[in-house]
């Protein structure tokens, strides 16, 4: 079905559950044996801490910009490489960050305390209930193998759909084509 939130024209899924498709779910799957078969463990970190978000800012419009100019389509460009995007960007941060309701999920990978957590993939949001707005979501270069954008996903699915305080999650980025895009 096909509604609106906050007049953008958004996917509703009304089904509890399972909301990945059998697809997505298999790629899911896949990732957590080889995690496991690789020693790993993928845990999830929710940042939503003023000063945590502060100094995560330049880390994840690095991971943004880096992720974006190693994709496959050959450009090597990021939408961050414009002025004007950068700006819009760091302006939504800033914005959300002073009305406390952004929010960070990181995807670190964890060797069991050989070495230090290393983050695989994030996801930024904005709560504002009863929607949990994504804002941005990439995985890091070099963890393919694991999924991670695809773990996390399931990860923050899940979350908010536990959480009452959200009846829809608006994942409407045009990189995420094949994601999910709402749940109610």
């Amino acid at each position: 079905m096909v509604s609106t939130v906050s007049d953008i024209p958004v996917l509703r899924v009304d089904t509890p559950g399972d909301l990945l498709t059998p697809g997505l779910r298999t790629q899911i799957n896949r990732a957590t044996r080889r995690l496991a078969a690789d020693g790993l463990t993928a845990v999830d970190v929710v940042i939503i801490a003023p000063t945590r978000l502060r100094l995560a800012a330049q880390v994840i419009e690095a991971a943004h910009v880096r992720r974006d100019r190693a994709r496959d389509d050959g450009r090597g460009v990021s939408d961050l490489d414009d002025p004007h995007a950068l700006e819009a960007w760091r302006t939504a941060w800033a914005c959300h960050l002073a009305d406390g309701s952004l929010e960070l999920t990181v995807l670190e990978l964890d060797d069991g305390g050989l070495c230090r957590r290393v983050m695989a993939s994030y996801c930024v949001a904005v709560r504002e209930p009863p929607v949990y707005r994504v804002l941005d979501s990439r995985m890091v270069p070099g963890f393919a193998r694991y999924s991670p954008g695809r773990v996390l996903e399931d990860l923050v699915i899940r979350r908010v759909q536990a959480d009452p305080d959200y009846d829809v999650i608006d994942w409407g980025s045009a990189e995420h084509s094949g994601a999910l895009i709402a749940v109610s």
